[in-house]
């Protein structure tokens, strides 16, 4: 259990300095809010049998091994909520990918894993394990216990891996020309112009080609490296990305990515992880469609991009269209973005064959618009959605995904991934824990809300991200934040009266934990939490911080810098 480096895996600016100002004591009354708003938590509905457990996931396993009666295991489902769901896909899963056998060992899904963003480095370092078939390459993504180890750290755990998922998102997202921001700040593929029959088969060619080349030249590489030793670190991250940076990548080497891409999100549903990766609900349904377009609504058109329907689709179905000029093509960029993609600013796509040679007229003008809309919904994203479910389903098969589509609708799917999209104050109070000695009416516990109530939602992040690994509570809030192994664990403030007086905080990550000095004043504990985050956003080992005659216990991080 350790914790991570809080915003390594984040690209957010630093906290902002601590307010010269002194927090104002907001009184009774708002404390008096804040507890009427933790006991206004949503009742339960009473279990059938009160003898039995509520967990309707732990009563769906016993039923899976014992046999389902009837319409029993449709009962349950119904009553699931969406992270009771999102952890029923995940024991799904695990049955699916292990039987009905339970390992004495089960075997180490191993990831190492560089903390470079700026160079590429990140996803450099995954192609390279797919290549290899290791790591989120491997054969058999599902079966083993995942293990991370950053380079250069010593620090295991279940936050590490949750940072892990952080970094990995952050790549992805970076990553140019591979995800594009929709109005809605979702995330949808890059648009990708269709192929045609000479240009695949041409495609196809120069592949088996590059192919052969890069086999070459890895023999080649492998035989320099045994001659030469052992190489820095640094030599590795930069050896081989000047040519890939200085030339356009092929086709099918993007498309590798969005296999890649989808391998990892199989893998964070497995292991119940949220991800930095908010799909646009559109993608997801198509995910879940298994890529097959449905009957669109306008509705669907303006969930996607407003500007496009008011400015295009209304705009020609209600105007003369003829005086535009227009074709039947459309422009290979996303309009909603802003950005050009693939390079090709001015590149347009065919709506149909000889598309560019055929006006819109008044008379045309309604398949036109069709065709807009279908391309912009569906084929400008279907190579990579298609790549995407071939590497979604090495963690989650193609059956389990079609009972999924049965039990969620799009927009579940992308909570499911990325957890909910904003932290909510009130909801992290209320299912807040205390130790240590520490009460909810202490002053540490009023001061420390008080300091996280004047943040901003980047500071919130930032935050948990510091406790807990990951940057957003997951799908169902903060009731079901993750701790040790993926169990469920509230966020927990610990009194840490044995630390000096406003001194700096330390965290357990992997049971979501923070301890908290005693601190003289309600400032001083938020110029604390203000270093202690600002430290943490570097990244450092675990021995860095251990004292002089203290070994490092692997699950606890002090927002101290290293030693010099």
């Amino acid at each position: 259990m350790v914790a991570p480096p809080a915003a390594s895996a984040a690209p957010a600016s630093p906290p902002t300095s601590p307010r010269a100002e002194p927090i104002a004591d907001e009184g009774p009354e708002r404390e008096r809010e804040d507890e009427a708003q933790e006991a206004g938590a949503s009742a339960v509905v009473a279990w059938p049998n009160a003898a039995l457990s509520r967990d309707v996931v732990r009563a769906w396993v016993l039923l899976e091994i014992a046999g389902f009666a009837p319409r029993q295991e449709e009962a349950l489902l119904e009553q699931m909520s969406l992270a009771h769901k999102r952890v029923w896909l995940a024991r799904r899963l695990y049955r699916e990918h292990h039987g009905h056998r339970m390992a004495d060992e089960e075997p180490i899904l191993f990831v190492e894993c560089t903390r470079l963003l700026e160079d590429g480095a990140v996803l450099r370092e995954l192609r390279d394990q797919c290549a290899r078939g290791v790591g989120l390459g491997s054969d058999d993504l599902g079966q083993g216990t995942l293990e991370v180890h950053f380079k250069g750290e010593n620090s295991a755990g279940s936050a590490v891996r949750r940072e892990w998922f952080s970094l990995v998102s952050d790549a992805f997202v970076q990553a140019e020309g591979l995800l594009v921001a929709t109005p809605d700040q979702n995330l949808r593929p890059a648009a990708m112009a269709p192929v045609g029959p000479a240009e695949a088969e041409a495609a196809e060619g120069a592949e088996a080609e590059e192919a052969n080349v890069a086999e070459a030249e890895t023999v080649e590489a492998e035989a320099a490296a045994a001659e030469a030793g052992p190489s820095s670190e640094g030599d590795e991250a930069a050896g081989g990305e000047g040519a890939e940076e200085g030339e356009a990548r092929s086709r099918a080497a993007v498309l590798d990515d969005y296999v890649m891409l989808g391998r990892f999100l199989g893998l964070a549903l497995l292991e119940q992880v949220t991800v930095g990766v908010r799909l646009h609900e559109s993608v997801c349904r198509l995910l879940l469609s298994a890529g097959k377009p449905w009957e669109y609504t306008l509705a669907d058109v303006e969930r996607l991009d407003p500007l496009l329907l008011r400015h295009k689709v209304r705009y020609l179905l209600d105007n003369e269209v003829e005086p535009l000029g227009l074709d039947f093509t459309d422009a290979l960029h996303d309009e909603a973005a802003g950005a050009p993609l693939r390079g090709a600013a001015r590149q347009v796509v065919e709506l149909k064959p000889g598309g560019g040679a055929l006006p819109v007229t008044e008379e045309n003008k309604a398949e036109y618009v069709d065709l807009v809309c279908r391309w912009r919904l569906f084929g400008a994203v279907g190579a990579p959605v298609e790549a995407l479910l071939r590497g979604l389903h090495a963690a989650v098969p193609a059956p389990i995904l079609r009972e999924l589509s049965a039990l969620v609708q799009p927009s579940d799917l992308a909570l499911m991934l990325a957890g909910e999209p904003h932290i909510d104050l009130a909801d992290w109070r209320r299912h807040c824990i205390t130790a240590g000695g520490l009460s909810r009416r202490s002053r540490r516990f009023r001061w420390f809300w008080r300091v996280v109530r004047s943040y901003s939602q980047q500071e919130r992040q930032q935050l948990l991200q510091f406790v807990t690994g990951s940057r957003q509570p997951p799908v169902g809030g903060f009731a079901q934040l993750q701790g040790f192994n993926g169990g469920v664990h509230k966020f927990t403030l610990c009194a840490a009266s044995h630390e000096p007086k406003d001194s700096l905080p330390r965290v357990h990550a992997c049971i979501c934990t923070l301890d908290l000095p005693e601190y003289s004043s309600c400032g001083a504990m938020r110029r604390a939490l203000h270093i202690a985050l600002s430290m943490g956003a570097v990244g450092f080992d675990d021995a860095a911080v251990a004292g002089d005659d203290e070994a490092p216990s692997g699950d606890e991080s002090a927002g101290t810098p290293p030693p010099d």
